[in-house]
């Protein structure tokens, strides 16, 4: 059962992670897999950083682990956050210069993608993340969670600019490609007879 899939940003490229805690490679030019990885330990959510040549992945043993693209080859393992705290979530700027993990600490923490050192932490949350995303211009970052709000704060130090209220946890968000829109899908509310998630849109003005 597969639970997680990234494109390389060419397009050639399919990663896709398994509940057997395996990392494959799949070419789109002939949909045949060329590499198949057992990371032996819980592989969570991963991205390309923009060039397509290294892969994120989120652990379950609150580490970060590096990987060349499409061969698979470990590069690097960065502990993230505590053995304790399974890394879930992780994005990667558009520029690439930073990344950020979201973990079960409630906390979300921010990297330099160059020199793989962690720049900030932002732990106004209470509880496990669940989606973290850069907007366009790599400048903010929406951080999603089973609290009732999402929190959006700058990439380069962790400050808060804006806190979202939300009725629900939310499962998943992401920004725009071009704007400053943030689209997100969150449960309904307890006391509501829809029980339907719904997806909102943050950021249009009147």
């Amino acid at each position: 059962q597969n639970l997680n899939v990234a494109w390389s940003p060419c397009g050639t490229y399919l990663a896709y992670g398994d509940k057997e805690d395996s990392l494959s490679i799949l070419d789109s030019r002939n949909l045949k897999t060329i590499k198949v990885e057992s990371l032996k330990e819980e592989v969570n959510e991963f991205a390309f950083d923009p060039s397509g040549k290294y892969l994120f992945v989120a652990m379950g043993s609150g580490q970060v682990n590096i990987f060349s693209s499409p061969d698979v080859t470990h590069r690097r393992t960065l502990q993230a956050h505590p053995a304790q705290a399974a890394c879930v979530c992780l994005a990667v700027s558009p520029d690439g210069r930073r990344f950020a993990v979201g973990a079960s600490d409630a906390v979300c923490s921010i990297w330099d993608a160059n020199e793989l050192i962690c720049e900030s932490n932002m732990g106004r949350l209470d509880y496990p993340l669940r989606s973290i995303s850069f907007s366009a211009d790599s400048q903010l970052i929406a951080c999603a969670s089973e609290d009732h709000f999402i929190d959006i704060c700058w990439a380069e130090n962790g400050a808060r600019v804006h806190e979202l209220r939300v009725n629900a946890e939310t499962f998943t968000c992401a920004w725009h490609p071009s704007m400053y829109l943030l689209a997100y899908a969150s449960a309904p509310s307890l006391d509501s007879r829809d029980r339907e998630v719904t997806v909102n849109i943050f950021g249009f003005t009147m």
